[in-house]
């Protein structure tokens, strides 16, 4: 018996000690070498000391071959913006690196449209002392034409600010854009997901601006110099839709469907003869388009995931705190990232919209299921002290969980600003031939063929838009939206509901049921915004 029980006492020692010698040999054995090309780290140069990819450096040169402070766009927007949100410690750098000579005067650039003093004086006028109706006035403004005797305070501050206005209408007229984060500038490693988009985020103020001054000079009769600052911010948002990350993307689409709301007032309020008409739908048709999404996942999205296995692997992503520092194999993390995202961007370069959102809904059904089944797998997770392999796997999967952006909702977001540019196509088409006939349309097929050779086809639904000539001089416009089903002209935003306009959003209204809408004339600008119940 004794005899037995020793044995089986060898036994266990023997088990325990092999299990301790793969723990120590999983865990202290040198990982592989990064191996460096396009499957695992993307980019292949310039290269750290380290042999690795300087994804910093990377993008610092995208797109600044041939960029001078004569065309580029950033120089006088900076101007303009100034100081944009950039840290004092930050300031330098950026205007070294744009070869800004002078440090631009803050009181000379942009002042901002919700400042507390301007919403208080709005609201005096507006008989409100709380400062609500003012803040709601500004909001309105941006969409719907005004004159100064409506607004003196607002006519007053877009007096103020003609010259950084005008000097942002005169960026936008360069040839190149190309503004560096200053979290490239700096003298230290950041990971990219912490990278800083000042300019980016200054350029939703710009638009604003041009909005707001757009729809004054229409108020006044100012048609061209609307336009002229409409066509500012659509060329605006090109500029911004030329970098690198999902957020540039977003704010690109914000600017282009700002734009978008300014061409349909302009095109239905002011007097056009058909040649400006005309002259307003070349302008539409011949933008340069938006950057696909699926170039955004497919060039900053994807370095954001190889910069972060790389930063944790060499122990520089705060968040694991070295815990993880070459103890997995990074080679192995970052071609399954890779392969992610390869799948990704075939989902989104589908031929049309349904094959695109079905392809989406499997790729993201699928992701799903990797990460449930991951995170359930205690076995497997019981293994990761042993095993390198096991353990890159499970850290692959918390990357491509943690990592993998809302394809979904990028993805949506494109499909609406396409949509919504062709409406403004089609609005504008309808401009031109009611400066010819003095009313609109009975139906869109009378555009055919003297001001479209064919009319723009609705993604969602795959035929034209929907339309109807309104009693009131104007029309209602609209597009299925997500759902691909006609919900008559309710919109998505709850603002128009059977194709008019409502003050308050409808109880028990449902934006998933809802259409894309345009409807003019717009409701004047004293009318409120409609409230959410």
């Amino acid at each position: 018996m004794w005899r037995i029980l020793k044995w089986t006492l060898f036994a266990l020692v023997g088990v325990v000690s092999l299990g301790m010698i793969a723990i120590a040999v999983s865990l202290l054995a040198p990982p592989p070498a990064i191996q460096v090309g396009k499957q695992t780290t993307v980019i292949s140069s310039p290269l750290t000391e380290e042999g690795l990819p300087d994804y910093e450096a990377y993008l610092l040169e995208r797109n600044a071959e041939g960029v001078t402070p004569e065309n580029n766009a950033a120089v006088l927007l900076t101007r303009a913006l100034w100081p944009s949100e950039i840290e004092p410690a930050d300031q330098q750098p950026i205007l070294d690196a744009l070869g800004i000579r002078e440090t631009p005067s803050e009181a000379e650039a942009l002042s901002p449209l919700d400042s507390p003093e301007l919403e208080v004086r709005l609201s005096e006028v507006l008989g409100d002392e709380t400062g609500g109706a003012g803040a709601e006035f500004i909001a309105r403004a941006h969409q719907r034409p005004w004159t100064t005797e409506q607004a003196p305070a607002l006519a007053e501050w877009v007096a103020e600010n003609q010259s950084p206005l005008d000097l942002i209408v005169e960026a936008t007229k360069r040839p190149r854009y190309w503004f560096p984060s200053p979290t490239f500038l700096n003298d230290r490693y950041d990971m990219l997901i912490e990278t800083l988009l000042p300019q980016a985020q200054a350029s939703r103020a710009a638009a604003r601006g041009l909005a707001i001054r757009a729809m004054h000079h229409l108020g006044e009769g100012r048609t061209e110099q609307a336009w002229r600052d409409t066509m500012a911010t659509y060329r605006l948002s090109r500029f911004i839709g030329n970098g690198f990350s999902l957020v540039e993307a977003l704010v690109a689409i914000a600017l282009d469907t700002t734009a978008n709301r300014q061409a349909v007032a302009i095109l239905h309020y002011a007097d056009l003869p058909r040649e400006k008409a005309a002259a307003f739908l070349r302008d539409l048709e011949t933008l340069e388009p938006l950057p696909p999404m699926w170039s955004f996942i497919n060039d900053g999205e994807r370095l954001f995931y190889a910069d972060s296995v790389l930063a944790t692997h060499s122990g520089k992503d705060p968040q694991f705190d070295g815990a993880l520092n070459e103890r997995f194999d990074a080679n192995l993390v970052l071609r399954d990232g890779n392969e992610v995202y390869d799948e990704c961007v075939a989902a989104m370069r589908g031929p049309d919209h349904v094959s695109r959102m079905l392809s989406l809904n499997d790729f993201e059904g699928r992701l799903e299921q990797r990460v449930t089944a991951a995170s359930q797998s205690y076995g497997r997770l019981a293994l990761t002290p042993f095993s390198r392999r096991v353990r890159s796997e499970v850290i692959s999967d918390i990357y491509v969980a943690l990592m993998t952006p809302a394809v979904s909702a990028a993805f949506s977001a494109q499909e609406r600003r396409e949509v919504t540019h062709e409406l403004a196509i089609t609005a504008a088409a309808l401009a031109v031939y009611r400066a010819e006939h003095g009313e609109y349309p009975a139906v869109l097929d009378d555009l055919v063929p003297k001001v479209l050779e064919e009319l723009p086809i609705d993604l969602y639904s795959g035929k034209p838009f929907l339309y109807e000539r309104k009693a009131d001089g104007g029309y209602l416009l609209y597009s299925v939206f997500e759902n691909g089903v006609d919900d008559g002209g309710d919109d998505h935003g709850g603002e128009i509901i059977a194709g008019d306009w409502v003050e308050e959003r409808p109880l028990g209204f449902d934006a998933e049921q809802a259409d894309l809408v345009i409807r003019v004339p717009l409701p004047p600008i004293d009318a409120p915004m409609p409230a959410v119940p």
